[in-house]
């Protein structure tokens, strides 16, 4: 923090100037930085109404699956309302990508069926 009490996200060094009343020097640098882990999800989704799956690649699942019902995609459109059956989580997108073109290279409605029972 400095002086008015605000926190700096760059790295910078506390009180190198004259001590006052009880305050110590710190030889030594301050951050305070926040870092999330990016998480990739490939997913699948489910339509009572048509039947059918659909395999898909996200940085966000919830934003996706509110897309997907409100008919932003081609394909998932006619398919309203649809419910993630399955879900992986990835920490890069390359992994995620690799897994969907697995799934979807299968073009198997029962090797999907065997994700989703497990």
């Amino acid at each position: 923090m400095d002086d008015t009490g605000s926190c700096s996200a760059r790295w910078r060094k506390v009180s190198s100037g004259p001590l006052e009343g009880n305050q110590k020097r710190f030889p030594f640098f301050v951050s305070i930085k926040f870092y999330s882990i990016p998480m990739w999800y490939i997913y699948i989704l489910h339509s009572k109404n048509i039947d059918r799956f659909y395999v898909g690649v996200t940085e966000n699942m919830d934003l996706r699956l509110i897309r997907h019902n409100a008919g932003w995609g081609k394909y998932t459109k006619r398919g309203i309302p649809w419910t993630v059956a399955y879900h992986e989580i990835f920490q890069s997108k390359t992994e995620a990508l690799k897994r969907e073109q697995i799934i979807k290279r299968k073009k198997s409605r029962k090797y999907i069926e065997q994700l989703i029972n497990g």
